[in-house]
């Protein structure tokens, strides 16, 4: 596996460079202080200009860390807890602060604000120091007690002030306490309003967040995937020899562009400094005998977690093709081996769960049955949760 530090030689060398527009048009510093009072103002209604829609090209995606991160845009990064999310997000912002490259990520140059409200000081400074981030080009704040839901208000003052190109936000559940993760209208109420302050700062807003306990992309309502542009979850394969370092980033949502491939990074602490880049795949992913018992495992455990779910919204929330032959495979075995029970119209639930379409559970039908007395086959002793990480 090759690692490559994020501060390359000519990083550190370096003068700092001020970042350009790319695309994303900033309000001036003095009206972006006003913006909070001004909001009341504005129409809640604007039409746009459809003739000149279809009579020019749009402009290009204002990249700031492609394919990873946009001006104007909030990108979820998943993973559960562990996996080195916080560490990714700070190298990603100490090569945007030299405008270098981090894990074959090619970063614009520009200025970082974090808002850590999980790691406290200490652990900051060893990892601020241990990335070699460029002095002036990052801001840090510690976040005690703070909701982006209640306090939004003390955030917009220092984005005038510091008027980053990356917000990062660690994580979404320590800085909407109280908030219910699965409450649609609870994610809403936050993650709406971010959208629109990273539009009206011009700036790409990288939101932390913890996956699901069955491993896939991210835990609570699907309101959290609808709400962010772009999704990424981080993790490690169990059976890797080099798990240690090695993770795996997918992409389960881009909405400015094609979905990237895969990526496969290397996190490593040597001798105080923090080394990351680029990993040889391991090779044994994706392959192999198991995959279909893995994707059916994974299936039931969605929905064991989450209840009865239309099969578009099991299969997306698996990171899966609704269409795609293997994923009805998948389901084809999760039926038979009792992980999944259809629900109808299009519907599954866990067996014991099914209910009718406004009341309690009204009995199995005859197709249920048959399922519920499927053989479940080896379970080694795990869960299901477990067998689908």
């Amino acid at each position: 596996m090759s690692r490559t530090n994020v501060l390359t030689e000519e990083a550190l060398a370096a003068v700092e460079v001020e970042p350009t527009g790319n695309g994303v048009q900033r309000e001036p510093l003095t009206e972006r202080a006003a913006v909070p009072a001004a909001l009341a103002s504005r129409p809640k209604l604007r039409m746009l200009d459809v003739e000149r829609m279809v009579t020019t090209e749009p402009e290009p995606v204002p990249w700031l860390a492609e394919p990873v991160l946009v001006r104007g845009m909030v990108t979820m990064l998943a993973g559960r807890e562990g996996q080195g999310k916080s560490m990714l997000a700070l190298a990603l912002g100490a090569a945007i602060g030299h405008g270098a490259t981090v894990a074959g990520i090619e970063c614009e140059p520009g200025r970082v604000l974090v808002v850590d409200a999980e790691n406290g000081e200490r652990e900051a400074h060893r990892r601020v120091r241990g990335l070699g981030v460029k002095s002036g080009a990052l801001a840090y704040v510690e976040a005690e007690g703070f909701s982006l839901g209640a306090d939004r208000g003390e955030l917009e003052p220092i984005l005038a002030e510091q008027a980053p190109d990356l917000l990062v936000l660690d994580s979404f559940r320590s800085l909407a306490p109280g908030m219910d993760e699965n409450d649609s209208g609870a994610v809403e109420a936050v993650l709406g309003p971010l959208r629109s302050l990273a539009r009206r700062h011009g700036c790409a807003v990288l939101l932390l967040a913890h996956a699901g306990k069955a491993g896939y992309e991210y835990r609570g309502s699907t309101a959290i995937g609808a709400a962010v542009e772009l999704g990424f979850t981080m993790s490690r394969e169990p059976a890797d020899p080099e798990g240690r370092s090695r993770r795996k980033v997918s992409c389960w949502k881009c909405r400015p562009a094609p979905e990237p491939d895969t990526r496969w990074i290397a996190l490593e602490a040597r001798q105080g400094r923090v080394l990351v880049g680029e990993a040889e795949p391991f090779a044994d992913v994706d392959s192999g005998p198991s995959q279909l018992e893995q994707r059916a495992e994974l299936l039931g455990g969605i929905v064991a977690e989450h209840g009865v779910m239309a099969w578009g919204d099991l299969a997306k929330r698996a990171g899966l093709s609704p269409s795609a032959g293997a994923t009805k495979s998948a389901r084809a075995r999760a039926l038979q081996r009792g992980l999944l029970a259809e629900a109808g119209h299009g519907r599954y639930a866990a067996p014991c769960e099914r209910s009718g379409p406004g009341g309690p559970p009204d009995g199995p039908s005859a197709g249920e049955r048959s399922v519920r007395s499927a053989p479940l086959g080896p379970t080694d002793g795990r869960t299901v949760e477990e067998r689908a990480r």
